[in-house]
């Protein structure tokens, strides 16, 4: 599944119980995150429904705890868990129950820039869960993103303002984006 894939998803079932998304584009994974913060979390009621960790920081016994825990005034939790490809075998056991079986109060997302396919615990959570894999567009993609995220930020480009910013900044999302952002508040 890619972003366009997960944000037609969201739209048509709702959130998931599980996500692993992973991708080494920044700004792939930002917006893959915001389109489930819409779905999931409800205005109001963010600040008890939500969490967000980063590992190895925080233990996999908080967020399994964080998961575990019943939502306030909505029917699901968010409990994003960042840098996963980091974790040691022993931390992804405290993990295990809430991926083999996951809580349908908790939308868990688990965040993370490579992973080994190879590994047990990824194939355990691509049978339970949704993939997310975000790769970085090739260079004959990048002319689309431009326009995307001029769209997004109430600018609008020439075909050949579009060239020349992939020209001058090249192929990585999160820097197009600041530059437009800057060419928005000048």
């Amino acid at each position: 599944m890619d972003l366009r894939t997960l944000q037609l998803a969201l739209d048509k079932k709702g959130a998931q119980s599980l996500y692993l998304i992973y991708g080494e584009e920044i700004f792939l994974v930002d917006e893959a995150l915001k389109a489930i913060k819409a779905r999931v979390l409800v205005e109001g009621a963010k600040d008890f429904n939500y969490d967000s960790f980063y590992a190895p920081e925080t233990g996999s016994g908080q967020v399994r705890d964080a998961v575990e825990m019943l939502p306030v005034m909505t029917p699901q939790r968010l409990v994003i868990y960042r840098n996963v490809d980091s974790l040691k075998e022993e931390a992804w056991k405290n993990l295990l129950p809430v991926i083999e079986n996951p809580v349908d109060s908790c939308c868990l997302v688990l965040v993370a820039s490579k992973v080994d396919k190879r590994k047990k615990i990824f194939k355990t959570i691509f049978d339970k869960g949704t993939l997310v894999e975000l790769k970085k567009p090739f260079e004959n993609q990048v002319p689309v993103w431009i326009e995307y995220i001029a769209a997004m930020n109430g600018v609008e480009f020439t075909s050949e303002a579009v060239a020349v910013l992939q020209q001058l900044v090249g192929t990585n999302l999160s820097e197009i984006q600041n530059e437009i952002q800057k060419i928005r508040s000048s």
